[in-house]
């Protein structure tokens, strides 16, 4: 990664505050800080050694069927002076070369879509962060990573993707694929089709953006099986994400995706997979 204008005087810094926290759990139950202590980020960014910071409140989209994991937090874009003012407070609720802020080696930066977030504005933001990291670590973020959704690829394009991996050093996209085919997708309200997840790929490949994207096995139940596999193998053929993630389709039972479900079951139309079902489908996509 490319060094963007770390002040070379960092380790000038203010005395230690005495409010210091001692685990990241802690610092993201302060809603002065987060509008959510859940901090809905991947699994392999939930881990004692990523710092999570939030430029975006809940979900643009918010539409999914089967997700629930913003309800109730309303959907807001910082400002790139609100978004600084945020990553200075944790800082100074961490502290800086504490054990704890010596122990941090990645940043994810949420939340739903912040890849959807203007570019100058996610680009600033991106490129602060990586400056307050190394300035209060002693070291360089080992990634910065973002969620992004297909539409937000779409919208970004190439040359702004290049822009953000380049110069301000975003190095990861988390893209909810969830499934290649356009039936499925439709099924479950994703807003975009087959044919824009390949698009998207395009853009991609073309800014050379490494992604881990998210496959969801069993979504549609056993109506759209085949399918799922079939178009969901060409669609990551496609896009040659640098990781995969499989997620399995467990919704709340007041989601849409559940009642509608409920519904087909009880119409013979449709069921959830069985677990034996998952698996299978997971080895043949």
């Amino acid at each position: 990664m490319r060094v963007v204008g770390v002040n070379s005087h960092y380790k000038m810094i203010n005395p230690q505050p005495t409010n210091l926290v001692n685990q990241l759990d802690d610092l993201y139950q302060d809603s002065s800080l987060y509008s959510t202590p859940e901090m809905f980020s991947p699994p392999s960014e939930r881990r004692p050694h990523v710092i999570r910071f939030e430029l975006m409140t809940g979900c643009s989209w918010q539409n999914c069927t089967y997700c629930e994991g913003y309800r109730g937090v309303p959907f807001r874009n910082k400002t790139l002076d609100e978004y600084v003012h945020h990553v200075d407070a944790v800082w100074e609720k961490i502290g800086s070369y504490t054990e704890l802020a010596k122990g941090l080696q990645r940043i994810f930066i949420g939340g739903g879509d912040a890849l959807g977030v203007k570019t100058k504005t996610l680009r600033e933001a991106v490129r602060y962060t990586w400056m307050e990291f190394h300035k209060h670590t002693g070291n360089l973020p080992r990634r910065i990573s973002v969620y992004g959704g297909t539409q937000s690829i779409l919208k970004q394009g190439a040359e702004n993707l290049k822009a953000l991996k380049v110069d301000s050093g975003l190095d990861l996209v988390y893209w909810g694929v969830e499934s290649g085919s356009t039936e499925v997708l439709k099924y479950v309200r994703k807003g975009c089709t087959q044919e824009d997840l390949l698009k998207a790929a395009d853009y991609i490949h073309s800014a050379e953006m490494p992604t881990s994207i998210m496959i969801m096995p069993g979504l549609g139940g056993i109506k759209y099986y085949e399918q799922h596999v079939t178009e969901t193998a060409k669609v990551i053929d496609a896009i040659k994400p640098a990781y995969i993630t499989f997620m399995g389709v467990k919704p709340s039972s007041r989601s849409a995706y559940a009642k509608r479900m409920e519904e087909e079951v009880k119409e013979g139309a449709n069921r959830i997979l069985t677990d034996l079902e998952m698996a299978k489908q997971i080895k043949e996509i």
